[in-house]
């Protein structure tokens, strides 16, 4: 075969490659079955049922909790009055 003709066969096997690619079925969406939630919601979870076996316990990360928002808050608060400035 002469160079031109491999060259064609080349470039027409490589626009069929693409066609084909192209035609290739999209990727499905990924959907959670039915324990879904319940693996998205795990750590709410163990917190919940460590807070019924030992109630201190979520006392005082409830009020460490309630701390780190105030301090946010108040950071916040900070920035809101430098930008009006």
């Amino acid at each position: 075969m002469n160079k031109k003709l491999e060259n064609y066969i080349i470039i027409f096997l490589l626009v069929i490659l693409i066609v084909v690619a192209s035609c290739a079925k999209k990727n499905k969406e990924y959907k959670a079955g039915p324990l879904g939630p319940v693996i998205e919601n795990a750590e709410a979870f163990g917190k919940a049922l460590g807070c019924m076996a030992a109630p201190s316990t979520c006392r005082k990360s409830k009020e460490q909790v309630e701390k780190e928002q105030e301090e946010i808050t108040k950071d916040f608060n900070k920035i809101d009055k430098e930008t009006k400035k």
